[in-house]
């Protein structure tokens, strides 16, 4: 009989840890989402890095990634659990030096590849790049970088 209370004991002790442990990794919980279109002067942002950063935190804080796709299509999956609100948004896309766009195995200072998107699109604070999350189809054209000189 005492064994069968240390057992029971031992059940009812385990079975709030365990829920606290769940709870506490977020099983069961999920973000909101944003996807949508990239394009710079109009041309599809092919494997372009977007980066959104928490406007209500100051410094700006990253709070997800996402990598475009051929069509320059991108998305910020429940994964990130995002909260809703607005966000910065910033951007890179590098292009080969013969004009190409960079393939997405290619890592930009091995090929010679410059970024092509305007300095202020680089920096949470000066982007006028927003996402109000959820969206979904978000449209957003950045105009190309003038090369020094040029």
């Amino acid at each position: 009989m005492k064994l069968f209370y240390s057992v029971c004991r031992s059940v009812a002790y385990s079975i709030p840890l365990a829920i606290l442990i769940v709870g506490g990794c977020g099983f069961g919980q999920s973000g909101y989402t944003a996807d949508g279109l990239i394009t710079v002067s109009g041309k599809s942002a092919s494997f372009a890095e977007l980066t959104l950063w928490s406007t209500s935190d100051s410094p700006a804080i990253p709070v997800a990634m996402a990598r475009t796709d051929e069509q320059g299509r991108f998305e910020f999956t429940s994964a990130a659990k995002l909260k809703a609100g607005e966000y910065a948004v910033t951007c890179k896309k590098f292009e080969l030096p013969s004009g190409a766009d960079l393939k997405s195995d290619e890592k930009p200072d091995e090929v010679g590849a410059t970024n092509i998107v305007p300095e202020d699109y680089q920096i949470p604070s000066k982007s006028p790049l927003k996402i109000r999350i959820p969206s979904k189809g978000v449209a957003l054209d950045l105009p190309k970088a003038i090369a020094a000189g040029g």
